[in-house]
């Protein structure tokens, strides 16, 4: 792999809007998702990841089309790897989640799945050039620390199948590999010029995927397809465009990190919209997260 450019990545020009308003919003829009896959219950895992990223690539490619089409110019041909790169990782990444969900308990798969920031932390001063300082490796500790126990207080150390486990970690380590090539391009490519390109690369192998394996595509109820569609615009386009759009100011390692605290946003939803408040548990379990994120960010901005 190509080693670190001689100038960080960090040096990209702060924008008006400050980089720690688009992790908010971030965590905001995939917190959404759990809510909206269990509304979409009718549709197997592999399809529920295939709309979702096929809806958001239809959003973000007209967008690109319409509004920003003079971005579409940046791209160079030695883009070309790094952007499928960043797609197929990000497929992976949601392929390997959700598959995983099937072969182990819910709990493992989220502990599992939430060690992504301590791949980059390790990964980030070797593969992109931004330093990880001991604070935000402490942080990044303290947030996953705080999401294990949110995942263990509801289902126990139940770590479930061999099989769905690894899958689980497949889907870390995936989505480390995605903010990881996405943060070299997105200091020179803008957000739409970015995600009009990586999204439908993603939805592409995740619509053969499920072709492959035979799930159902149709024969939903209107439930069903209106959360497929909420997916693909809240937690996609929002959310996960919002990270995206933070890379080209934060450290992978930062966004990674903020993402810990999704569950938060999660419970909080289901409260509202399900009537489940959080547990004792996963309220202590929501805390830590939160002071592990508090961290790395201060160690961020000391950076």
């Amino acid at each position: 792999m190509k080693g670190p450019d001689p100038t960080p990545a960090a040096a990209a020009p702060r924008p008006a809007i400050p980089p720690l308003a688009g992790l908010v919003l971030g965590v905001a829009g995939v917190g959404s998702a759990a809510l909206l896959v269990r509304l979409a219950g009718e549709a197997p895992p592999l399809a529920i990841g295939a709309y979702r990223m096929l809806i958001g690539s239809v959003v973000v490619v007209l967008g690109a089309l319409l509004f920003a089409r003079h971005d579409l110019r940046a791209y160079r041909r030695s883009d070309l790897p790094a952007l499928l790169g960043c797609g197929v990782f990000l497929a992976l990444h949601f392929a390997a989640w959700i598959a995983s969900l099937r072969y182990t308990s819910v709990a493992s798969s989220v502990v599992l799945v939430t060690t992504s920031p301590l791949w980059i932390a390790l990964a980030a001063p070797f593969t992109t050039g931004d330093p990880t300082p001991k604070q935000a490796l402490v942080g990044v500790l303290v947030a996953m620390t705080g999401a294990a126990v949110i995942a263990f207080g509801d289902a126990g150390v139940d770590l479930g199948a061999l099989g769905g486990n690894a899958l689980a970690l497949v889907g870390a380590l995936a989505i480390a590999g995605h903010r990881l090539t996405g943060r070299r391009l997105r200091t020179r490519l803008s957000l739409m010029a970015f995600i009009s390109v990586v999204y439908p690369i993603a939805a592409l192998c995740l619509l053969i995927a499920a072709l492959v394996t035979g799930e159902a595509m149709t024969g939903y109820g209107p439930a069903t397809w209106s959360a497929l569609a909420a997916l693909g615009l809240v937690p996609q386009v929002v959310g996960h465009s919002a990270f995206n759009w933070a890379l080209a100011y934060l450290s992978p390692v930062t966004v990674s990190t903020a993402l810990t605290a999704e569950p938060i946003a999660a419970s909080l939803l289901a409260w509202l919209v399900l009537g489940e408040p959080p547990t004792p548990t996963q309220a202590a379990g929501g805390l830590v997260v939160l002071a592990g994120v508090y961290t790395t960010l201060r160690a961020e901005g000391r950076r």
